[in-house]
């Protein structure tokens, strides 16, 4: 063993050394110079202590230059570049999304990254040059043909791309419970699909009077708060929160009346739970408390 690293390993250019991801406070990891011949380690980046810090690192065809991924808040990361021997470090995004993956073109003027800047995974395309002298950073450019649930790319030495597709396709089930015996494992019948499409359909939550379901989906594009029949049909969306990509909403829950629901999501790219309740009828909804946390929401219900 030459080496430890806690994510991707890359070879410079003169295969004389490894970059290599290991941990430099309890929550983050740094990137590491190690040389093979002697076993000299240097560390070349320096993230806050309290952030998970490096994640990801690619080195660039001509051998000077690593773009990598930090995590400069709880949600979501930025693309970074640096000599690979160390030096200056430069931001070449701004967009408080998740990055899954990244990749040089053959030229090692742009890179190749997995992002959520669009609520979905999908591959952009960005110049190795940071914001100019007003901090305005260059646009990416997407990758249109790769689509939807794309990641981890790369490039090979004549410029073709190959990356990862992931289909998720998440429905939520029924299953009947029969008479029977209590703690039986026949009891319970064989699961039909309920509510379906081709994304993700997650946390469903009865109505009190047992004719509406509330649940979570991003069959829209982005996840929001839908509601449908006691069988599934007449899917109606009730939030239109539209993004940003770090948006989770989750844990549903139905005041006594049937008239509201009140949930928890995460806005903001620190990644904190805030509570909200709209009307079962659809409608703006209202931010509850910015403090509220996931276990706390249902004592809502009783104010």
């Amino acid at each position: 063993m030459v080496a430890e690293s806690v994510g991707r390993v890359a070879w410079t250019l003169d295969s004389s050394a490894l970059l290599v991801l290991q941990k430099t406070s309890a929550l983050g990891t740094s990137i590491f110079r190690v040389t093979l011949a002697s076993g000299e380690k240097q560390r070349l980046t320096f993230p806050n202590d309290t952030t998970p810090g490096d994640w990801d690192l690619s080195i660039s065809p001509d051998g000077r230059t690593v773009a990598f991924s930090r995590v400069l808040q709880t949600i979501g990361s930025e693309l970074f570049v640096m000599p690979v021997g160390g030096g200056e470090v430069h931001q070449l995004t701004n967009d408080h999304a998740q990055v899954l993956g990244m990749a040089w073109t053959a030229d090692s003027r742009e890179v190749v990254f997995s992002s959520t800047r669009q609520n979905a995974y999908r591959l952009w395309r960005i110049p190795a040059l940071p914001a100019n002298r007003r901090g305005v950073f260059n646009s990416p450019k997407p990758v249109e043909a790769a689509g939807d649930d794309a990641g981890w790319p790369s490039i090979s030495r004549n410029g073709r791309l190959a990356y990862q597709h992931d289909t998720r396709n998440w429905d939520i089930l029924r299953a009947e419970i029969a008479a029977g015996e209590a703690g039986s494992n026949d009891r319970l019948g064989l699961p039909t699909p309920l509510i379906a499409s081709t994304r993700i359909e997650t946390a469903p939550a009865w109505s009190p009077d047992g004719k509406k379901i509330a649940f979570v989906s991003n069959r829209s594009g982005y996840f929001e708060v839908w509601i449908c029949d006691a069988d599934g049909s007449n899917p109606v969306r009730l939030t239109a929160f539209d993004g940003p990509s770090f948006m989770i909403v989750m844990s549903l829950h139905w005041s006594s009346d049937n008239e509201r629901l009140i949930f928890s999501a995460l806005t903001g790219p620190k990644g904190n739970p805030e509570g909200y309740i709209v009307s079962a009828k659809g409608g703006t909804p209202k931010r509850i408390d910015t403090r509220s946390s996931v276990d706390g929401l249902p004592d809502l219900l009783c104010r």
